[in-house]
């Protein structure tokens, strides 16, 4: 990051905007979650906490995903705004106390605006306003900072009117990465999501939630035996018109660990990657899950439900499993998940993975050459090879050689045509094997090729996919 800012702004600039969003710290890295990037002065290393790297991934798609800057940001914004709410949720009430509406973007009435989110409980209420910017100036932000105290003030003279109890107490937080102060007139300054959820969890303690049995659908419908998987999350609504939205999903995961009350399992978020949820458990389905054998690496549908309304917490309330912890041979979930998806949804996996255009050629490149691709991701991960990195060396193959073929083994090759017939005629089962499973393959290759042939290296490999040709309209410089 830094060295491809320092090309296009210059080292001192760059150099003394990172001296400022670096804090140095002792060991234990006190201050989290108010800074950009920690510095470990025993150490001499540099962290970037996750909340920083959220911000980095958001603010990049301005920048490749959305051509349009406006889109962009208000994906950014409503991203960040879902976000809080669910992590609101976890500590106040997040729904209006009359119609239930979700207090996520919430319009006042007439032109006074809109409230990003808000929680209340007995006592106070809480006001969020979330400004996601890049780089601020003071006077931008204090301009935002008088729009949201108007509508603060707008809230405050009209609680009995919005359907509130007139007796809050109005608490206000304003989120902007870059705060450059804690606190304007009575709003607090909040620079990180991490901060915020700290701050109303210290306040105001973890709301309380109660295990329930669960509906009898949800159950019927994760016991039924079905082909279809749901590596993306199914909304309960879609099986039972009798179903509200959003308080129940359906999903398949892999187990991580198993405690008393609690299941951590991994999932597949909506942009493809693999992450853990924590899913409270009652004594029945926990007894349910030890009697089936569940433990780490085992592949289960579940039954989830939205306790209080953000998904934290969420409990499973019925499950079950689709293969045993035996048969993903003891790998890492997050690896038995990614391999879930690439076998039920294929083309879904490739394409959320790589994007339309490279997904594309991806699914062409499987389709040409006859790829296994689950068995192919399967010998990335028994040599230690990232997938992403893995499939994208694979590609190359067919720019580089006139013939692709994959060895029993998962592993890919690119080679001659004519080379490749040499030597399946010269093996005694008519099968190509790559060098890990023929250990005398660089040997033949030598003997068919007048002493000429080879393997070559990655980086041989890289510099001549970097000599590829490109269309002639294309600027050379590129």
């Amino acid at each position: 990051m830094k060295t491809r800012l320092e090309e296009e702004f210059g080292k001192p600039g760059v150099a003394w905007f990172f001296h400022l969003m670096s804090t140095t710290q002792a060991s234990k890295l006190d201050g989290l979650a108010y800074s950009t990037l920690v510095r470990d002065s025993s150490s001499q290393l540099t962290y970037v906490p996750y909340h920083s790297l959220f911000m980095l991934s958001l603010i990049s798609l301005k920048f490749t995903t959305s051509k349009d800057l406006g889109t962009a940001a208000n994906y950014k914004g409503s991203a960040i705004e879902d976000i809080l709410y669910n992590g609101v949720t976890a500590s106040l009430q997040t729904r209006h106390p009359k119609n239930t509406q979700k207090l996520l973007r919430y319009r006042l009435p007439g032109n006074n605006g809109d409230i990003d989110v808000a929680g209340f409980n007995e006592t106070n209420l809480v006001l969020l306003e979330a400004k996601f910017w890049d780089s601020p100036t003071i006077a931008s932000l204090e301009l935002e900072l008088t729009k949201f105290e108007h509508h603060i003030e707008y809230v405050q003279t009209h609680l009995a009117d919005l359907g509130f109890d007139q007796r809050l107490k109005i608490i206000s937080i304003f989120f902007t990465p870059y705060a450059p102060f804690a606190k304007w007139h009575d709003i607090l300054l909040l620079p990180s999501i991490s901060a915020i959820l700290s701050f109303l969890v210290t306040r105001f303690g973890p709301r309380p939630s109660t295990l329930i049995v669960g509906d009898d659908k949800i159950r019927q419908f994760v016991q039924a035996d079905t082909k279809e998987r749901f590596m993306a999350a199914l909304d309960g609504s879609k099986i039972s018109p009798d179903i509200d939205e959003d308080v129940y999903r359906i999903q398949d995961g892999v187990v991580d660990e198993l405690e008393d009350t609690e299941l951590v399992v991994y999932v597949t978020a909506p942009s493809g990657r693999a992450y853990p949820i924590i899913c409270d458990v009652n004594d029945k389905v926990a007894a349910d899950l030890r009697s089936s054998g569940v433990g780490p690496g085992t592949v289960i549908r579940m039954g989830l439900h939205n306790l209080l309304g953000g998904w934290a917490p969420t409990q499973l309330c019925c499950f079950r499993v689709l293969k045993s912890s035996e048969e993903t041979k003891g790998q890492r979930p997050e690896w038995t998940l990614i391999l879930e998806n690439a076998s039920s949804v294929p083309d879904e996996f490739v394409l959320r993975n790589w994007g339309d255009e490279l997904g594309r050629e991806i699914l062409d490149f499987i389709q040409k050459w006859h790829i296994d691709f689950p068995k192919l991701l399967v010998r990335l991960e028994e040599k230690g090879q990232n997938y992403l990195s893995g499939v994208g060396v694979a590609l190359s193959f067919q720019h580089k050689a006139d013939h692709v073929e994959q060895c029993s083994c998962g592993e890919v090759m690119g080679l001659p045509k004519q080379l490749s017939d040499q030597l399946r005629a010269s093996s005694s089962d008519g099968k190509l094997r790559c060098k890990f499973c023929d250990t005398e393959l660089e040997s033949k290759i030598r003997k068919l090729s007048g002493g000429t042939g080879g393997f070559l290296e990655f980086a041989d490999l890289i510099e001549l996919a970097s000599q590829r040709e490109r269309p002639a309209k294309e600027p050379a410089e590129n």
